[in-house]
């Protein structure tokens, strides 16, 4: 009977030799500077809140760390394609404003909340802000009674935090153009920002109403998320040793 010949057997590598299979990949870990801050900036609002110390906000600005922050993530979230990026944030986002919204707008509408005659239209189409937060959401300054369970103008305690989540909702939707901007022209995109806030933040420019509000908000922590992105990109290490990064 002929044998079949398959070669020669694999010879196994020596003890202590070179490993031929690839080494799993490291899982990249947290930035616990990152983490100390985003605990120092969430500890400030508490104390802030709590006793209203409005020196606090001089001593630490936790706005703005929360952005810079915030933009320091998303640059590292756009090693990844772009779209996934941004249609993750935004579902993370809009879940908790949509419960919020109905709970809101459902004790409003029971107080008798409406569009004035002849302003169905705008009225509604603004209503959509609190489901998806590209504006300001409207709101009644003074609804129901000084005496009844909720202050008369509760509505406006509501409302006040979501310029938060719409100056972050922008932020993260032009991530990727403002990543792609900083990457090409760093200090020109790191330092634009903070000309606009000073334009803005001196009243050499005047934007009356909601949309200068939301203006001076996107240009003075647009110019904290892109620090972020300079704190990612280590491009801050570039700055004198006395200088924090």
């Amino acid at each position: 009977m002929t044998s079949l010949t398959t070669g020669p057997e694999p010879t196994p590598p020596a003890e202590g030799g070179p490993s031929t299979e690839p080494a799993p990949a490291r899982k990249e870990g947290r930035d616990r500077y990152l983490d100390f801050l985003r605990t120092l900036a969430l500890l400030r609002v508490v104390v802030y809140h709590t006793f209203g110390w409005a020196w606090l906000t001089f001593v630490f600005p936790s706005m703005g760390v929360m952005f810079a922050l915030a933009g320091s993530l998303m640059a590292r979230s756009l090693r990844r394609p772009a779209l996934g990026v941004i249609r993750s944030r935004v579902r993370r986002l809009l879940l908790p404003l949509w419960i919020y919204g109905v709970v809101v707008l459902t004790i409003l509408f029971m107080q008798g909340w409406g569009p004035a005659k002849g302003q169905e239209g705008w009225f509604w189409l603004r209503v959509l802000c609190w489901v998806v937060p590209v504006g300001s959401p409207p709101f009644p300054w003074h609804i129901g009674s000084e005496s009844g369970l909720l202050s008369d103008t509760w509505a406006v305690q509501a409302a006040a935090p979501l310029w938060y989540l719409r100056a972050y909702f922008w932020f993260v939707l032009l991530s990727p153009l403002m990543l792609w901007l900083f990457r090409r022209m760093p200090w020109q995109t790191l330092l634009a920002p903070l000309a606009l806030t000073a334009v803005f933040g001196t009243d050499l420019v005047d934007i009356p109403g909601q949309t200068g509000s939301a203006v001076t908000d996107f240009v003075t922590f647009g110019a904290c998320w892109i620090l972020g992105f300079a704190h990612h990109d280590k491009l801050l290490d570039r700055l004198p040793a006395y200088i924090p990064p």
